[in-house]
C-alpha cells in the first residue's frame, strides 16, 4: 500500500483556508450576541480547520489564528488568549531539551486551564506521486534523512534501489507542534533535525512545494494533506511508515508510528466569564465524531469525548491524568 491518495479519500472534500481572521457565527443579532466579546483562539495551524467548523457551528464570534502550537502556548500562557488549539500536549517540566516548560509558565502567570483532547492525527510523510520507487520508509530511515549530521543527499544514499536523485526536503518551523512531534519521535528533541530543509508553515504552500518537485518530501498532519488545494491533489501522496499507512483504524489504535492526539486548552477565567468559550469547547466535544472527519482528521471514542466533557463541566484544571 502506497498511502492515502486523494482519489480514494474517505470523506467529502472541502477546502478550509488557513490564516488569521475573524469568524462570525450565525446568531440572530436580536439576542445581544453582537455585544459579546469575540473569543480569541490561537495555536495550531494543523488544528485550525477543525476550529473553523466548531466556531461556525457553535454560532460564536471568534478571532481565530493558526500561528503554530508553540507560538500559541506562548500567547496562551501569557494570558493573551481564551482558547489554545494544539497538535501536541502542553509541555511540562519533563519536556525534551529545547522545549519550554509551558505548564510552569501558565502557572507563573496565573493562567489556569482545562485540557481537552479532541481528536487524533497521523503526522504524515508526503512525497510526489511521480516518485514511484519510494512508497514505504522506516523511522530509522527518516532519522537518517532528517538528522542534523545527515550525509544523505540522494534517495539512493538511503536505499540502493531508490533513485539517484537529490532529495528536496520541506517541513514546518520550530513554532509548530508538528515540528516538535516529528523531531521528538525521530530524535528525542527538536535540536536533532538538519537545518538545510526549506521551512514553510503555510500548509497549502507546503503541499504545493512537494507537488511541484518530483523529489520532494515533507511532513504534515494527515487532515492538512487531505485538504490540500485541488490543483495539487494528484501530485502528492503519503508513504507508509514502518509498513503502516496513516489511515484512521491504525492511527486510532496507535499502530501508525507518528500518531498524536490533538488538544484544545480553555482558560478557566475565560470559561467562567464568556459563555461563547464554553459553547465552542462543548461543540468540539459533543460533535467531534462529525467535525473531525469533515476536517479530514480522526475522532476519539465516545467514551473519550464523554470524559473530556466531564472535565469541562467540572472545571478540572491542569493536564489530564
Amino acid at each position: 500500500m502506497t498511502g492515502i491518495r486523494f482519489h480514494s479519500r474517505p470523506w467529502p472534500f472541502v477546502i478550509l483556508p488557513l490564516g488569521a481572521l475573524v469568524l462570525s457565527g450565525c446568531q440572530d443579532s436580536s439576542d445581544g450576541a453582537e455585544d459579546a466579546e469575540a473569543v480569541t483562539i490561537v495555536g495550531s495551524a494543523t488544528v485550525e480547520p477543525i476550529a473553523r467548523i466548531a466556531v461556525r457551528e457553535s454560532g460564536i464570534d471568534a478571532e481565530l489564528s493558526g500561528e503554530g502550537s508553540i507560538a500559541g502556548f506562548e500567547e496562551f500562557c501569557a494570558g493573551e488568549a481564551d482558547v489554545l488549539n494544539a497538535s501536541i500536549r502542553m509541555p511540562g517540566s519533563d519536556a525534551a531539551e529545547g522545549i519550554e516548560d509551558f505548564r510552569s509558565q501558565c502557572e507563573e502567570e496565573g493562567v489556569e486551564f482545562v485540557e481537552l483532547p479532541i481528536g487524533v492525527d497521523a503526522l504524515s510523510v508526503i512525497t510526489n506521486t511521480a516518485n514511484e520507487d519510494v512508497t514505504d520508509i522506516t523511522m530509522d530511515e527518516l532519522a537518517q534523512i532528517w538528522g542534523e549530521d545527515s550525509e544523505v543527499e540522494q534517495w539512493s544514499d538511503v536505499r540502493d534501489e531508490w533513485p539517484d536523485e537529490e532529495i528536496q526536503l520541506f517541513g514546518r518551523s520550530e513554532d509548530s507542534g508538528t515540528f516538535t512531534h516529528f523531531t521528538e519521535e525521530l530524535f528525542g528533541d527538536p535540536e536533532g533535525i538538519r537545518d538545510d530543509y526549506e521551512q514553510e508553515d503555510g500548509l497549502a504552500e507546503l503541499a504545493e512545494l512537494v507537488a511541484e518537485d518530483e523529489n520532494g518530501m515533507a511532513f504534515m498532519g494527515v487532515g492538512n494533506y487531505l485538504a490540500a488545494p485541488e490543483e495539487f491533489q494528484t501530485d502528492i501522496t503519503t508513504v507508509t511508515v514502518d509498513g503502516v499507512a496513516p489511515d484512521a483504524a491504525r492511527s486510532v489504535e496507535g499502530e501508525y508510528p507518528l500518531t498524536r492526539t490533538l488538544y484544545t486548552y480553555v482558560a478557566l477565567e475565560s470559561l467562567d466569564a464568556q459563555e461563547d468559550v464554553e459553547a465552542y469547547a462543548q461543540r468540539l466535544l459533543d460533535n467531534g465524531d462529525s467535525i473531525l472527519p469533515r476536517a479530514f482528521f480522526y475522532p476519539l471514542s465516545p467514551e473519550d469525548y464523554e470524559e473530556a466533557s466531564q472535565r469541562l463541566e467540572d472545571r478540572e484544571t491542569g493536564v489530564a491524568e
